[in-house]
């Protein structure tokens, strides 16, 4: 029999695996800070002109928090306190998180890497609400709700713009994915080939993503539609390079287990 979660565990499980993806997101960026250094790609003086529909005040603050090395700093330390965060659960810890993650945002012309950094916002606004009344069932009962209902929306939608497209159903969508991979390897290009696998697991990505709410009424469901997450969003990480594709999905689960359990 499957064992539900109360909503501290699956608070705390949220706050152990969002920290560790903040951890991740900001050490990615640290490694990358030739493109944004001076004489890099994306220095941030290319990028100053579009704000300037701001305010001079609001200009300014945000040019000296991200111009170089303003902001390797501010990745520095969302790194340490992200590790703090691995421990020790406080409003400020994850409120520094979620203010640095948003500027991160700022500085990548919204996001730099799409739905996850929004995923990873949603849950850091959550947990630090959460932390911010720790003496409040209702607040934290509130924040899980709300995590669990937009991860469950956020695969409800994806489904739903798949469904919509032909291509999906033929296998021409996902082949398409699979040739447009970062990596090289035969035998990905042996199965773009294949249309008839190609267009079962179309189907069954199709299926998966419109049927994933139904996670929410059961907590067997809910384990079964976890697991095949995982494996989901981990294989699309290791074939497409999307290293930012599992941690902040992982970190909703507790909540959707935890509301499948109330049942």
């Amino acid at each position: 029999m499957m064992t539900p979660l109360t909503g501290d565990e699956a608070l705390w499980l949220m706050e152990r695996v969002i920290a560790l993806a903040a951890l991740l997101q900001a050490t990615e960026l640290i490694l990358l800070r030739r493109i944004y250094a001076p004489g890099g790609v994306w220095i941030w003086d290319m990028l100053a002109p579009e704000y300037n529909v701001f305010p001079a005040i609001a200009r300014r603050l945000v040019s000296a928090t991200l111009g170089y090395p303003a902001y390797l700093l501010l990745l520095l330390s969302q790194a340490f306190v992200a590790a703090y965060a691995l421990f020790y659960s406080h409003p400020v810890l994850f409120g520094y998180l979620f203010v640095g993650t948003l500027l991160t945002s700022v500085r990548w012309r919204g996001t730099f890497n799409g739905g996850s950094d929004y995923m990873t916002l949603l849950v850091l606004g959550a947990v630090t609400v959460a932390n911010l009344f720790p003496s409040s069932s209702l607040v934290s009962f509130a924040c899980l709700c709300y995590v669990a209902l937009q991860a469950s929306a956020s695969y409800w939608i994806a489904g739903w713009v798949k469904a919509r497209r032909r291509n999906w159903y033929t296998g021409r969508a996902l082949g398409g994915f699979l040739k447009s991979t970062m990596y090289e390897s035969a035998r990905l290009e042996r199965l773009a080939e294949r249309r008839s696998v190609l267009m079962i697991f179309g189907w069954l990505i199709v299926v998966f993503e419109l049927s994933f709410p139904f996670a929410l009424l059961d907590v067997r469901l809910a384990a079964g539609y976890l697991c095949l997450g995982i494996l989901f969003h981990f294989s699309v990480a290791v074939v497409f390079g999307l290293n930012r594709f599992v941690l902040p999905w992982a970190a909703c689960y507790p909540a959707i287990y935890f509301i499948s359990g109330l049942q």
